[in-house]
């Protein structure tokens, strides 16, 4: 049995999809400077991928809006 054959089949994608920052501007109609500044401020969740890609998770973002609202 080659390797290859062993491995897993690959998972169907997720329900919520990775967003760019650009994308996460429009997403929460703010600017792409303001997504950029809070990312670098550690304010909004990221995550950083190899080759410094940035990526952010829609559920994640979803969650951390409820958090902040009064």
């Amino acid at each position: 049995m080659s390797r290859l054959s062993s491995l897993s089949p690959p998972r169907p994608p997720d329900t919520a999809p990775w967003l760019t920052a650009k994308e996460l501007a429009d997403y929460l109609s703010i600017s792409l400077r303001s997504v950029r500044e809070w990312t670098r401020q550690g304010k909004m969740p990221c995550h950083y991928l190899p080759g410094r890609l940035i990526r952010y998770h829609k559920d994640e973002i979803d969650t951390w809006l409820q958090g902040r609202k009064p």
